[in-house]
């Protein structure tokens, strides 16, 4: 099967099933990222990149901001740890961007001022939390521009 046939088959199987469009770097059909590999999925309706992979099985969350920081995947030097609307949205979509650990919990770049602490949310049921933790897993994303 030809490579437009393919693509014109997956956009409408992903379409009937009320899919959001989306696009992996280095896609042939979309010209879409730069790094040469399937390492991150852009949301373009949400307006945001993510990493595909968690960057830390588990870690505090200083550490955690760090890791997102410090990322250069695809030559791009703007990761971050997301917002708790944008964990919202990855929750969502946990499906189709794949990974995900759904027993365990991500932080958020949001700070609870009552709780004094980040918010975090769980992958298992996906509720937004600011207590009883220090030990996440931490997943990179960044805005389009």
């Amino acid at each position: 099967m030809n490579k437009i046939l393919k693509l014109i088959l997956l956009t409408g199987i992903l379409t009937f099933f009320g899919c959001e469009k989306f696009i992996m770097n280095n896609d042939k059909f979309t010209g879409a990222g730069a790094s040469g590999n399937k390492d991150y999925i852009v949301l373009e309706s949400d307006g945001i990149m993510v990493q595909k992979n968690d960057l830390t099985s588990g870690s505090d969350w200083q550490t955690a901001y760090e890791m997102c920081e410090d990322s250069h995947l695809g030559n791009f030097t703007d990761w971050r740890l997301p917002t708790r609307a944008e964990l919202g949205i990855l929750y969502n979509k946990r499906q189709m961007i794949g990974g995900f650990s759904t027993g365990d919990f991500y932080w958020s770049s949001d700070f609870d001022n009552y709780e004094e602490a980040y918010f975090y949310y769980s992958f298992y049921d996906g509720k937004v939390y600011s207590y009883g933790t220090d030990y996440c897993r931490c997943r990179a994303v960044r805005s389009l521009p």
